[in-house]
Order: structure tokens, then sequence, then C-alpha cells
């Protein structure tokens, strides 16, 4: 049986859905600190050692989204947000992976919150 694959998308071409007005169902995988200090508006965390396909419908459910919506998953650059999706592309179909991550939605001026940044440890 093939594995399905992992649709992705790059963060410009995001940024012409957002500029038309449409509601993106985003979710951040990175770590607590990573979110805290950079994130899309609007991106529900789920760090990655959480994220399961109950999970995601867990917080999906109690954010008000339908998780039959498509799903954009993104992290700082892209590596941890695959494999989130690659986690639960089975029982989730409609999950896409953002090219470039975080990195890239900030690159191209898509809107973010920004808090303070990390301990370098």
């Amino acid at each position: 049986m093939n594995e399905p694959q992992i649709p992705s998308i790059r963060a410009h071409e995001l940024r012409s859905r957002v500029q038309r007005g449409e509601r993106l169902i985003l979710l951040d995988v990175r770590s607590p600190e990573e979110y805290e200090a950079i994130h899309a508006i609007g991106a529900i965390l789920i760090p990655l050692d959480q994220f399961t396909h109950e999970t995601v419908m867990n917080r999906l459910t109690a954010a008000g989204l339908s998780p039959t919506d498509t799903i954009y998953v993104l992290c700082h650059s892209g590596r941890r947000a695959m494999t989130a999706c690659e986690r639960v592309i089975h029982e989730l179909p409609n999950v896409v992976h953002i090219q470039g991550g975080t990195l890239a939605w900030a690159q191209e001026g898509l809107p973010v919150v920004r808090g303070t940044e990390p301990n370098e440890s």
C-alpha cells in the first residue's frame, strides 16, 4: 500500500488567501518557548511531542473549528511540521504542510505575534 503524499503549500500562496480574507486553520508544532517568541496570528499551539489525531481533534473542537476544513501545519522551518502531518495523514487527509514554516510566514509579511526570545542555552 502506498503512503499518502503530504500536500505542501508555500507561504506566498497562503499570503494571497489571507489577503482575500480566507480563514485559515493553523497548527504550530514548535515548543511553547518558540511559539511565545513568534507565531502566526491565530495559530494554535500543539507541540510535536503532543501532536496526535486525538489532540488535534480536541483542540479544533474546543476552538470551534471544523476538523474537516483544510488544516495548515507549521513549525520553525518545515521539518517538524512534515513529521506532524505524517503522523495524522491517515485520519486527517486534509492536513497541509507549510513549506518554510514560521520563518517563511514572517518573511512574506504575514501577520505574526512577537513575544520574548527563547533563552539560548
